[in-house]
């Protein structure tokens, strides 16, 4: 059983390309207060994969922490995400968000290729959720789920504010580049 405060970091980005891409965590307690905010960013050539565990590492409720949520896999434009190798980089379970919807019956996702990643559905306040974990099963995700959102939203509250001050950014200061 999982404590109502249990801190998790949420990590999102921009959806766009540009020279780099900033990426923001944000380390909430359970779903009720917001703890830290992270940073860094990514630029089109660097290794994203190194980039996000230190900045992870380096946050300062990281001894705290229980796990880390991403948005999605793909947080920049062309990198996705090994969520087995972040995990075992920062030794904390690590989750993509998949797929949303709300209610009935989910998209057909294809199968991790990976054997040390699961895609496990989870119901969460009457949504269903496609994700992709590394180091946790599917009823200690769900479970998390559970703490990490409020009644209102399925998604984590980390991940629910980090894709606000994304969106934000990226009317503000993202430009795309031109093609």
């Amino acid at each position: 059983m999982l404590k109502k405060e249990t801190r998790i970091l949420g990590i999102s980005a921009p959806k766009g390309e540009s020279r780099w891409t900033p990426v923001i965590g944000v380390v909430f307690r359970g779903s009720m207060w917001l703890d830290g905010v992270t940073t860094c960013r990514f630029k089109p050539r660097d290794n994203h994969l190194i980039q996000l565990a230190q900045a992870i590492l380096r946050t300062r409720q990281y001894s705290q922490l229980h796990a880390v949520i991403l948005a999605r896999e793909k947080l920049a434009p062309r990198a996705q995400i090994d969520l087995a190798e972040l995990s075992r980089r920062i030794r904390l379970p690590v989750i993509a968000i998949i797929r949303r919807k709300k209610s009935g019956k989910m998209p057909r996702v294809k199968p991790s290729i990976s054997h040390s990643t699961k895609i496990f559905d989870i119901e969460v306040h009457g949504a269903s959720l496609s994700i992709k974990a590394a180091d946790i099963n599917r009823e200690a995700a769900r479970e998390l789920f559970e703490v990490t959102c409020s009644d209102k939203y399925p998604i984590p509250e980390a991940i629910r504010i980090s894709d606000l001050i994304t969106k934000h950014l990226s009317k503000r200061i993202f430009i795309p580049r031109s093609k």
